[in-house]
């Protein structure tokens, strides 16, 4: 028995009940360590990332005297990079204001970012940056999810946003296309800043629906015999993606933001966190 992909309603993609709808189950979960951060090509036109702005320095340091401010999407032309002490800081000059400092690699961003207002969703209260590569595609009320445009298997991943009065009236944090029913993949969990909140940041691996999913099955479903042999499969999270949760409580509103990605470490998740304002 095999299941061939379709975007039927679920009610008629039983999947929960159908094991073909179900890639094998990975062995264990790998624990991995986020790559090293990276020098780029100079020049690089860039854009400021975190929600909080980022001071311009005189010299490569937090202690440095500030020279200038870039809020957030601002843009700027980075022209040089040194790694002082482990983190790669870049000279960049403000493409409006004109002044020039230092300014650590962390903040900044591609300029191929979209500012998206989550009151443009009927969900107000929370706005991030998010990459180009990727659409909205409308959810229920209370949700929106995005989705990978890109073509390139190992660079999939979906962000569903939720948002409730209050955490008790928040869903499981599951993204999109997984099947609840299946017991997810404990991998870790840690502490991360999202905006001016402590939070917890959760990883698991969740199941893939291939009935619902089926841009991320192999043509014609899953062959009886399947077996998952390492990442470069198709698809390249096995059928087990990871999926990364946060959940911000405010005195007013709960919000939740779910990623699914092929690795555990995406750059993706990280530039996304680091983006998000919220402001009720």
């Amino acid at each position: 028995m095999r299941c061939e992909p379709t975007y039927a309603p679920e009610s008629t993609c039983p999947s929960s009940t159908n094991p073909a709808c179900v890639a094998p189950r990975p062995v264990a979960a790998v624990a991995a360590s986020p790559s090293p951060q990276r020098l780029r090509g100079l020049p690089w036109w860039v854009r400021i990332n975190t929600a909080l702005g980022a001071n311009q320095r005189a010299e490569p340091s937090t202690t440095a005297a500030r020279t200038g401010f870039l809020a957030q999407y601002a843009v700027g032309k980075a022209d040089d990079a040194v790694n002082p002490s482990g983190e790669w800081w870049y000279r960049v000059t403000g493409s409006t204001s004109g002044l020039t400092g230092w300014v650590r690699g962390d903040l900044l961003v591609d300029p191929e970012v979209t500012y998206y207002d989550g009151s443009v969703f009927r969900m107000p209260g929370w706005s991030a940056l998010i990459p180009w590569t990727f659409t909205p595609q409308g959810g229920r009320l209370g949700e929106e999810l995005f989705l990978s445009t890109n073509l390139n298997v190992r660079d999939w991943w979906t962000l569903t946003v939720r948002t409730a009065p209050s955490a008790a009236s928040l869903p499981p944090a599951l993204g999109f296309g997984v099947i609840a029913e299946h017991p997810e993949m404990y991998e870790r969990s840690e502490p991360v800043n999202v905006w001016t909140y402590a939070v917890t940041k959760r990883v698991v691996r969740a199941s893939l629906d291939i009935c619902r999913v089926p841009d991320w099955a192999p043509p014609g479903g899953w062959p009886s015999n399947y077996k998952v042999r390492d990442s470069r499969d198709w698809p390249s999270s096995g059928g087990w993606p990871y999926n990364t949760s946060v959940q911000v409580v405010t005195a007013t509103r709960a919000y939740q933001f779910v990623f699914e990605t092929p690795d555990p470490d995406s750059p993706v998740v990280r530039q996304i966190l680091d983006s998000i304002n919220i402001s009720q």
